[in-house]
């Protein structure tokens, strides 16, 4: 079922949108997009993630590593408002993953 037709009663619907900052820049920051089409995008995505009413089954995740080019409007809460950075290891383990131990050797047929 769709959201639009069952509403409420519809399953959980994720909507996932990778490296969000390349098309989610502050508006106004690019001097060579002398179109505007970048600015229009995050207008129209800002309006739809406001809308009308309040959908409750609609998860919006935006993945990045450069939060800090994106349009702060979008951070702002009731749209991207949980940022989650997660913590990279100090060194990785070569016991999880033979391809880091050199001593291992992941086929026992080759020499």
């Amino acid at each position: 079922m769709e959201q639009a037709e069952a509403g409420d009663a519809s399953a959980l619907h994720v909507i996932v949108f990778d490296e969000i900052d390349a098309f989610t820049r502050e508006r106004g920051s690019l001097t060579g997009d002398t179109s505007g089409i970048r600015d229009s995008v995050v207008n129209q995505l800002l309006a739809k993630m406001d809308g009308v009413e309040q959908l409750d089954n609609i998860l919006v995740i935006g993945m990045t590593n450069r939060p800090e080019l994106m349009d702060p409007a979008l951070l702002r809460p009731g749209r991207l408002e949980v940022h989650v950075q997660p913590e990279a290891e100090a060194e990785p383990d070569p016991d999880l993953n033979p391809n880091l131990n050199p001593n291992s050797n992941p086929n026992p047929n080759l020499p």
